[in-house]
């Protein structure tokens, strides 16, 4: 299936928790209209999330988008993330440079809460890496999420405020490392307010996660082709991550 295909595939959203029904089988969710928020009632801590999908020839569903919520969620992925105070998205792209396995890491934030825009919501490029010598094994995109979460939006804190990281990757373990039970790269575990979410770069350009993604994911894949324009000697800067040999901050400008 092409690309093209999958992006006019039927989207659907649908929302997710999970409950511990009593003798009578019981299962309360309550709709309201004001805001087009459900809750489901006494859902385990963690369990609830929206996703959207659609469904492959196979039959099977493809998830799009996975974001994880806090009690009531939106009905709808396009506003899912809303709830969160301020978004973040980050893509790393992976090519052989220098014959080395190297990572191109890009990533984009929204500079103020998505909820107080009053149409689109703008998102700039926060900061962008070139990632040399990644060792065999390694899933490069943790390594650039942990540089992005660590070297970015840790400093951009604020007690009160709830954070999203975008990410189009593991999705199998994004609720044991939201539930902070599993590292996002190695032993590191999700910093407290912030929540990882879902979306793929590729087939999904309807939500704000989505579109991020896809902007990270775009840029990640320019900035190589122009590296492999370049006769530049291989870098030597080392790092003190074994994961990988040496590490540069690529320039990125803000609009």
């Amino acid at each position: 299936m092409t690309r093209r295909e999958d992006k006019t595939k039927l989207r659907q959203d649908q929302v997710y928790g999970t409950v511990n029904v009593g003798e009578d089988q019981t299962l309360t969710v309550n709709y309201y209209p004001q805001t087009d928020e459900i809750e489901i009632v006494d859902a385990q801590k963690g369990s609830t999330r929206i996703e959207r999908n659609y469904e492959r020839n196979s039959g099977k569903p493809k998830v799009v988008s996975s974001i994880p919520s806090d009690g009531k969620t939106s009905f709808t992925a396009k506003r899912a993330l809303f709830a969160y105070d301020r978004v973040f998205a980050v893509d790393t792209n992976t090519r052989m440079l220098f014959g080395k396995r190297c990572g191109v890491c890009v990533s984009y934030f929204t500079p103020k809460p998505p909820a107080k825009c009053d149409s689109e919501v703008p998102f700039i490029c926060l900061a962008a890496y070139l990632i040399v010598g990644i060792r065999e094994g390694i899933n490069p995109e943790q390594i650039g999420w942990h540089l992005i979460i660590t070297r970015h939006v840790n400093s951009s804190r604020t007690p009160d405020e709830r954070l999203a990281i975008v990410v189009d990757s593991e999705l199998g373990s994004h609720r044991e490392i939201n539930d902070r039970k599993k590292g996002y790269y190695m032993n590191n575990m999700l910093p407290g307010q912030i929540a990882m979410v879902y979306a793929s770069s590729d087939a999904d350009n309807e939500t704000l996660g989505g579109m991020m993604i896809g902007m990270c994911d775009r840029m990640a894949t320019k900035v190589f082709d122009q590296l492999g324009t370049m006769n530049i000697p291989a870098p030597t800067k080392k790092t003190a991550d074994e994961n990988y040999e040496a590490l540069y901050s690529l320039p990125v400008t803000r609009q």
